[in-house]
């Protein structure tokens, strides 16, 4: 007996707020759309039992606030006892200060999501605005960042969007976001320092999310 859960996203959107605001976004989620996705966290007994798979159904998604319309990204979490942590990076995108010569203020973004469960479980899943850069993925948690997990309050079964002054109550700055797992690297932090580097002097940032599973309750399992 193994563990299931879904995680979907349709759009993440990002907006480095500066004297030159960008906005990055997704509603295709492709194969040629430039995601990547890895586990950075797996502490399941045994770590074997754990595997993630990323499909894009065409339809059925969150597209122009219309529910069921539209693609979107699809992860699938299949583990035993333990947790599980997967980033998800959009490549296709690359910010950095030092090239623009402008710093990042803070970070806005916005989202839908939707949990693909039956009722009734004991499952803890969690949700959280991903960055990467220097080979370090860095989360957005409560607390000013000290906290992950970060949002673990969404729908079961029905889409729900929000923002980050919706979840988090402010636009997100440097110490909101904390280091969680470098790039080739399990259970283990990157090799940046806690939080990322904002500056006009900071490395290249990538944006995304994270998505996070935990069961420790035999009884709540899911056949496979």
């Amino acid at each position: 007996m193994f563990t299931r859960v879904l995680f979907s996203l349709p759009i993440i959107a990002l907006l480095a707020t500066s004297a030159s605001a960008q906005t990055v976004s997704d509603s295709t989620f492709g194969p040629t759309s430039g995601w990547t996705s890895a586990m950075i966290q797996n502490t399941t007994t045994p770590p074997s039992s754990a595997t993630f798979t990323e499909i894009v159904p065409a339809t059925g998604g969150f597209l122009g606030n219309v529910s069921g319309a539209g693609p979107y990204r699809q992860t699938t979490m299949t583990y035993q006892d333990g947790g599980i942590q997967v980033a998800h990076i959009y490549g296709a995108y690359t910010y950095s200060a030092a090239t623009a010569g402008v710093s990042i203020a803070g970070l806005n973004f916005s989202y839908a999501l939707i949990k693909f469960l039956p009722a009734g479980n004991t499952l803890s899943d969690a949700f959280a605005p991903l960055l990467l850069q220097n080979d370090t993925y860095y989360a957005a948690g409560s607390n000013s960042g000290t906290t992950p997990p970060y949002d673990g309050v969404f729908f079961q079964n029905s889409w729900e969007t929000g923002s980050s002054t919706g979840s988090f109550s402010h636009v997100l700055i440097a110490s909101d976001f904390v280091n969680v797992g470098g790039v080739g690297l399990v259970n283990a932090l990157g090799p940046g320092p806690t939080h990322p580097d904002f500056s006009c002097t900071g490395a290249p940032i990538q944006f995304g999310y994270l998505t996070a599973n935990s069961n420790l309750d035999f009884s709540s399992r899911l056949p496979r």
